[in-house]
């Protein structure tokens, strides 16, 4: 279900790409002039050079688990899968950041497992005796993907404080692979996703955050956790659907509706 949310979101990028609006013409360099002075002398003055254009998308990947046991090396993948196939997406020279689990801490954050890996017999009969045989087998190491930060409310700030300052209007694509939870039975559809050290984010402080970015940037969004379809709740005012939809424009994919678990969680 995880990479099939992924696929679509990719498709999504790719019919954007084909029907926005056609790419604004850089004007090409004048040609150099050259002035004469005092009958003799010449001047040459170079020609300013054309403005850079950006690239009409930016993109955000934060995920990973909560703790080290909830951080499986399936979401690892999929973050490599996104930047194994960006490049062909058109997505190559866009800027993008990452927050992943831990950062770049050296601990091991990962959990992984190698069917190659034979349990001490002593470790498999104390926990017969002592506890549970389940995950025993499961090991851990660093993630890989050099992140720009973990993941966490305050990477997230930072983020949006850069997007506010670079401003244009860049659509950001928006991409989580984690966990997440329910919400309360007042408000059910405001789930959560999880980021590391156990911190929860939930549809109503996201769509506080993402409010801060400027309105003329758009935002797609694809959200893999359980109970992910809470946050398909951006595209309104607060995150309500009675309040009618937001001034800034939205669209996503999201792995499940608010209520029920989605699966690709695998060691």
């Amino acid at each position: 279900m995880k990479t099939i949310t992924l696929g679509l979101f990719l498709l999504f990028t790719l019919f954007a790409r084909a029907w926005g609006c056609p790419p604004t013409k850089v004007p090409e360099a004048a040609p150099e002039a050259q002035v004469k002075e005092d009958g003799n002398k010449e001047i040459t003055h170079s020609a300013p050079s054309p403005i850079e254009k950006k690239h009409p998308f930016s993109l955000l990947v934060f995920g990973g688990g909560y703790s080290p046991s909830g951080n499986q090396v399936s979401l690892e993948s999929n973050v490599k899968y996104l930047r194994r196939i960006r490049s062909a997406m058109g997505l190559g020279e866009a800027e993008m950041k990452t927050f992943f689990a831990d950062g770049m801490d050296k601990g091991r954050d990962l959990q992984f497992f190698d069917p190659s890996f034979r349990i001490p017999e002593v470790n498999q009969i104390m926990a017969e005796l002592l506890g549970s045989t389940r995950g025993i087998a499961n090991q851990y190491r660093t993630n890989k993907l050099a992140p720009d930060d973990k993941s966490s409310i305050a990477a997230i700030d930072k983020w949006i404080a850069s997007r506010k300052r670079i401003g244009g209007d860049q659509t950001n694509l928006v991409y989580f692979t984690g966990h997440g939870g329910k919400g309360d039975k007042k408000t059910p559809q405001n789930t959560s996703a999880y980021l590391w050290d156990n911190a929860r984010l939930k549809v109503s402080d996201f769509v506080k955050k993402i409010d801060q970015l400027p309105k003329e940037q758009a935002s797609v969004f694809v959200m893999v956790q359980c109970y992910s379809g809470g946050f398909a709740n951006v595209i309104f005012k607060e995150g309500d659907p009675k309040k009618g939809l937001s001034d800034h424009p939205r669209a996503g994919f999201f792995a499940t509706v608010h209520d029920r678990v989605a699966a690709g969680c695998t060691p």
